[in-house]
């Protein structure tokens, strides 16, 4: 039977964790249905919809899968963006969870008050970027082979992917009172970003 197209379902927001799931769906030409969802849809049923409370949710026919990294991994199997050699593979998990750790981190500032919110964004700039930056760069020195533009080996995967839709986030003027500048300085990363971007 013929397939119908997949479908991605997130926020209507440019960035986020569905982010990395559109981005490398369009990487790989692949034609899918952009369900974006608006936030008084989301709470007024959308979101009852899902298996846990949240999205990015992805579906091809009967197959509903669900928390972005599976989703991602996936994806990573399906287009050959995930490592055959199982450290390499590991590595890709262990970014991709790190990534999720830095991005968890900035979403918990979304719904603070002003005050709170200004202090927990200087932090963000001023400790928790530095800390997750210099890690990322120290777990992708760790492996032989890494080549430039790439967190794993010498092609791209969903790590790559992954990281690139925080660091867009992290570089948008989306949040307020965050020092965008805390992300420079990482020319490993930079390449890495440039090289899912362009």
């Amino acid at each position: 039977k013929k397939m119908s197209k997949p479908s991605v379902t997130y926020f209507n927001f440019h960035g986020g964790r569905g982010w990395a799931v559109r981005l490398l769906l369009t990487l790989q030409g692949v034609d899918f249905e952009d369900r974006r969802i608006n936030f008084p849809d989301w709470v007024g049923g959308e979101k009852a919809k899902t298996r846990y409370g949240s999205m990015p949710v992805y579906q091809e026919d009967d197959f509903v899968l669900h928390q972005s990294n599976s989703i991602l991994r996936y994806l990573g199997y399906k287009y050959n963006m995930y490592p055959e050699n199982p450290q390499q593979r590991a590595l890709v998990d262990e970014l991709m969870d790190a990534v999720e750790d830095l991005g968890a981190q900035v979403g918990a500032t979304l719904h603070m008050p002003d005050e709170e919110k200004k202090a927990a964004r200087k932090k963000l700039g001023d400790e928790t970027v530095p800390f997750f930056f210099k890690a990322y760069v120290t777990a992708r020195a760790s492996q032989a082979g890494a080549t430039e533009g790439h967190l794993v080996g010498d092609s791209m995967t969903v790590a790559d992917i992954k990281f690139s839709g925080v660091m867009r986030w992290l570089r948008s003027g989306m949040l307020d009172d965050f020092d965008s500048s805390s992300t420079e300085g990482y020319p490993e990363l930079d390449a890495v970003h440039n090289a899912v971007c362009n």
